[in-house]
């Protein structure tokens, strides 16, 4: 529920028109699916071995290194901050180990197969020693939805929302480069939706005669009730990445 202590909602009174935002995620945490776990990746195997975040890739666009590494260690962030005792190593283990044109072409793999081949996995095998588990991750949709609901409201102004919704899938798999298998394989979701709401302009008779006599343009629907600006995508992976780590075995 954290996150929703980071709802933003400021109110804004401008030439007599009420303009509120607010921020609303979906749910109390990402949904998952798929979920599948192999029956030893155990909290005991977890603790006892070296685990490092591989790397983040989408199916949507593309994430450039320097990005990939910024949402891998966010995901080692929520990792860590849900299970203390998991030893994480630095992010840019395998870049570092494979090399830069390597890497690039094992996170092409991840992006387009959503899986990597048993020769990629005995690569990272003998390039990342000492390691165990690793864990990429790919965007799998992103979408944005606009829509705008007309309010009554009592004793006042009745109102319009205008709503921009952002709905975020990704899946995560972490491999076993020892015993080359899936160890942990799942897809989380979840939204976040930014709203504005304004209270509906009316003229009155005499007013709206006046301007058809002055010739005044009528605005547009995006002129009177703009929405708000999508939420940021960051945002909205922080939340299942935070439920991808709260999956992860426990004591």
């Amino acid at each position: 529920m954290k996150y929703l202590n980071k709802r933003n909602i400021k109110k804004f009174l401008s030439i007599g028109i009420l303009f509120l935002v607010s921020v609303i995620f979906g749910g109390c945490g990402a949904s998952m699916k798929g979920v599948r776990v192999d029956k030893s990746f155990t909290y005991q195997s977890v603790v006892s071995s070296q685990m490092v975040v591989g790397g983040v890739t989408s199916v949507i666009s593309d994430i450039q290194l320097d990005e990939s590494n910024m949402l891998s260690n966010l995901l080692k962030t929520y990792f860590l901050e849900r299970r203390e005792n998991y030893k994480l190593m630095p992010t840019g283990v395998v870049s570092n180990k494979l090399g830069e044109k390597p890497y690039k072409d094992l996170l092409e793999e991840y992006k387009n197969n959503g899986a990597l081949s048993e020769k990629s996995i005995n690569v990272l095998r003998e390039k990342t020693n000492g390691v165990k588990y690793i864990a990429f991750v790919r965007i799998e949709s992103d979408d944005i939805t606009k829509s705008r609901n007309e309010i009554k409201v009592k004793k006042s102004a009745d109102q319009m929302e205008s709503k921009v919704t952002r709905s975020v899938s990704v899946s995560m798999t972490i491999y076993d480069i020892n015993s080359n298998i899936i160890a942990w394989s799942g897809t989380g979701s979840t939204s976040k939706t930014n709203t504005s709401k304004y209270d509906i302009e009316t003229d009155n008779a005499l007013v709206a005669l006046v301007k058809v006599a002055a010739g005044t343009k009528e605005k547009s629907i995006d002129e009177k009730y703009p929405f708000p600006q999508e939420p940021n995508l960051k945002d909205v992976l922080e939340r299942i990445f935070d439920t991808f780590a709260d999956n992860m075995p426990e004591e």
